[in-house]
């Protein structure tokens, strides 16, 4: 989840021992979190989670490729092999030799090479995303090198929505977004625009 129960129920003015509506709040911050990284949304994977993919090699002069997940925080291993043949015959790409990760993008850039071109040629196994407030608040939590803590603005459009769903389910007819929103009432579901707003600065637009 992109911000944790207790700064959302803080939100709603719930006191942190009342833990009657927790489920039900649970189930929301879920909800919103995967909005905010669907296609109305980011349009992409915001928590921080180790992840292995596939990727494909559209062109022969392709030296570049965009990991889903990113920032990048570590990457364990990048496997090169025709018809993803990865266990059979793959071959180790080497960071700084073969290639370089730029990690704010969550771009793998080749160095002297091509990636080899195909379908599903490219195997990476890495980790990426945002420490995500709910991550970092669990017991146990010890950061890594490389982490970058979720914006705050990604938590506060999390909050916004959340706290709209949260409103809108005793009337799902009309809710306010709230104050510092001209008070608009909505007829719909859906990302509120100053959320929409917000989340489409970490949408990636390739060029």
């Amino acid at each position: 989840m992109l911000t944790t129960l207790a700064t959302f129920k803080a939100r709603l003015g719930i006191g942190a021992e009342d833990t009657t509506q927790d489920t039900l709040l649970q189930e929301i911050l879920s909800a919103v979190s995967a909005m905010c990284e669907g296609p109305d949304g980011a349009n992409c994977p915001l928590e921080l989670a180790d992840e292995v993919v596939t990727l494909s090699v559209p062109d022969f002069g392709t030296q570049q490729l965009w990991l889903p997940r990113w920032p990048i925080v570590a990457i364990d291993e990048v496997l090169e092999a025709l018809w993803s043949r990865f266990e059979d015959s793959g071959v180790e790409l080497v960071e700084g030799t073969d290639f370089f990760a730029d990690k704010a993008t969550g771009r793998l850039v080749a160095i002297g090479i091509n990636f080899l071109q195909g379908i599903g040629t490219i195997q990476v196994t890495y980790t990426g995303g945002y420490t995500t407030p709910d991550q970092a608040a669990a017991e146990g939590y010890e950061a890594e090198a490389g982490e970058v803590p979720l914006p705050a603005d990604i938590q506060h459009a999390c909050l916004t929505q959340a706290v709209y769903e949260f409103q809108r389910r005793a009337n799902p007819g009309v809710v306010s977004e709230g104050a510092g929103s001209s008070n608009a009432n909505w007829q719909e579901g859906g990302l509120l625009p100053g959320v929409q707003q917000i989340l489409e600065k970490y949408r990636r637009y390739l060029v």
